[in-house]
Order: C-alpha cells, then sequence, then structure tokens
C-alpha cells in the first residue's frame, strides 16, 4: 500500500482488532476515530498467534494514530507472548495523538508482555501525545508480576544493547548505518536515518522520541514509562504513575540526551525518574516526583523540582 486510512470503525469480540500483517508495508497510513473492545482469544497460528493487539502497525514511513478508544485489550491472553494496546514495529515517523487504552492484559502472570503503547525499532521518529493509558479499569493497589508498561519504545544501539525482541519480532542493530528486522518468516534491512555534517558527509542520526501531556498509569513488575533512544527524548507535561512497585522507576529514560520538564510522577519507590548512566545531558525543572529524580542534573537544577 502507498496510502492507507482506516476509519470510524467498531471492532469488538475480534482475536486482534486492526492489524498489517505479513510481509505488508506502507509509505502513509492513518487509523483514525476507531473504537475497539473486547480484543483477545484463542492463541492461534503463525504471527498473529502470538500475540494480541487492539492496533498493530508494520513497516511503515509515516504512521497517525489517533482519536481510537481501545477497551478490555488481552485480558483473556494467557497462551500469548505480547499484549499490545498499539503496537509499532518499523515505523520511521509516526503520530500518536489522542487515543485511550484501558483495561490491558490478563490480571495474572502468562510469561508475556504487556503494553499500552509499544514501539520497536526500527524508528526515526516517534511523537506520542495526549494519550490516556491505564492497565486497569479502577484503581488497583495490588502487587502484580506481570511485565507491563504504559509506554514502552525500544531501540538496539551499537555497542550497547544490540536486539529488539517482542513475541516474533526481532531487531538487531548490525552497525551503526543498519538495522536487521525479522517478523516471522520474513526479515528485511532497514537504513537509519543519516544527517549532513559541517564537513558534507553523511552521519546516522539516533531515534527521538517525544511523550507530551500524556496520562500512563502502569501496575506491574517494570517502570511505566521505558524509553531507549540513539538520539533524544522530550518527557514533558505528563502524569505517570506506577502503582505497588517498590523496586523499579516509573519512568526510565535511557538516551544521550533528555528534556524532562513539568511531569507529575508518583509510584512507591525510592526513584521516580531515572534518566540515562550518569552521561546523559539532561534539564529537568517544574516536575512535581513522590520520589528521587536520578539524572545527571546540575545542582543549580535540583531546587527546581520537587517532591510531594
Amino acid at each position: 500500500m502507498q496510502d492507507l486510512v482506516v476509519k470510524l470503525n467498531i471492532v469488538e469480540q475480534c482475536g486482534n482488532g486492526i492489524v498489517m500483517t505479513g510481509g505488508a508495508s506502507a509509505g502513509s497510513l492513518a487509523i483514525e476515530n476507531n473504537t475497539l473492545r473486547d480484543i483477545g482469544g484463542a492463541a492461534g497460528e503463525g504471527l498473529l498467534g502470538r500475540f494480541t493487539a487492539g492496533i498493530a502497525v508494520m513497516r511503515t514511513e509515516a504512521a497517525t494514530l489517533s482519536g481510537n478508544t481501545l477497551r478490555r485489550i488481552g485480558v483473556d491472553a494467557q497462551r500469548k507472548t505480547l499484549v499490545a494496546g498499539i503496537l509499532g514495529v518499523g515505523l520511521v515517523r509516526s503520530r500518536i495523538v489522542g487515543n485511550e487504552a484501558i483495561e490491558l492484559g490478563p490480571a495474572e502472570e502468562f510469561g508475556g508482555e504487556v503494553a499500552g503503547i509499544m514501539l520497536r525499532a526500527p524508528w526515526a521518529q516517534a511523537e506520542i501525545a495526549h494519550n490516556h493509558v491505564e492497565r486497569d479499569g479502577q484503581a488497583v493497589d495490588q502487587v502484580s508480576p506481570i511485565a507491563c508498561y504504559a509506554v514502552l519504545i525500544d531501540e538496539p544501539v551499537a555497542g550497547r544493547s544490540i536486539v529488539s525482541k517482542a513475541a516474533a519480532f526481532t531487531a538487531l542493530r548490525v552497525d551503526d548505518a543498519r538495522t536487521l528486522v525479522l517478523d516471522g518468516a520474513r526479515a528485511y534491512v532497514a537504513m537509519t536515518p543519516v544527517g549532513i555534517n559541517v564537513a558534507g558527509v553523511a552521519v546516522p542520526r539516533g531515534a527521538s522520541a517525544t511523550l507530551l501531556g500524556n496520562v500512563l498509569i502502569a501496575r506491574g513488575r517494570v517502570p511505566a514509562v521505558q524509553v531507549t533512544a540513539g538520539g533524544e527524548t522530550l518527557f514533558s507535561d505528563n502524569r505517570c504513575e506506577l502503582r505497588a512497585n517498590r523496586d523499579e522507576p516509573a519512568v526510565l529514560l535511557a538516551t544521550p540526551v533528555a528534556i524532562v520538564n513539568a511531569n507529575r510522577v508518583r509510584n512507591p519507590g525510592k526513584v521516580s525518574v531515572k534518566v540515562g548512566n550518569g552521561n546523559t545531558i539532561v534539564t529537568a525543572m517544574g516536575n512535581i516526583t513522590s520520589g528521587e529524580i536520578e539524572a545527571n542534573l546540575e545542582p543549580e537544577m535540583r531546587p527546581l523540582n520537587l517532591k510531594a
């Protein structure tokens, strides 16, 4: 497909919702104003049998997913390896705006991962704005052993973690310019976006993510928000909560450059926001967190954030 619009549909009681399958690819894709509920069923066979997704998009140059409502996704998916409200694999540029995903994944441990919004490599630019993601239909403060994220964005980085894997999807960073993507029985090589430096030489650019104005609430054994990006990350104006987990930060950003501004972050653990490994360039201002912000902050910047 070169261009595709999927709009104004109601999908309910199906094994999956709106899914690009197999070797499909698109130049421009818009999935807007759809309602999906009670998605998930028997394990099935093949690639679709490995995951349950409300919306799943693969190998697209420009994707816009906006205004969709997702309820009760994968609550009975006991034999799956992945449950996602919105799943994107190989989206070069994506805008995920104004969606609602509530009641995600089974109540008990099932050996897989759950995510409200999940983006897997290769990708170059991701904008996630004004979404509402919440694992439970009502507030629950009980400890859960499930790996449940509100948002998970992953990029394999050469010299560090070079593999990104979820269900039947695997991305392997070959070098700074190429990523090998395995999609079930299919494979392709994606080229890393490049820029031109002052000497006129093409230089690979790391992926960049923006998370703006979201409500992100999770409950499980992993952070509510986890972003790994080779470029920079903007995390601003979000309300984020990780319930009943004292061991993990609510927000984990692994990126060379991070701008963390005006967020409200709550969790029962000692650290609420963790950024980088001590070498990341970070600016953090106007945040109110229940725990510490663990980051490479300048001393004069720490008083600009509050604990409450």
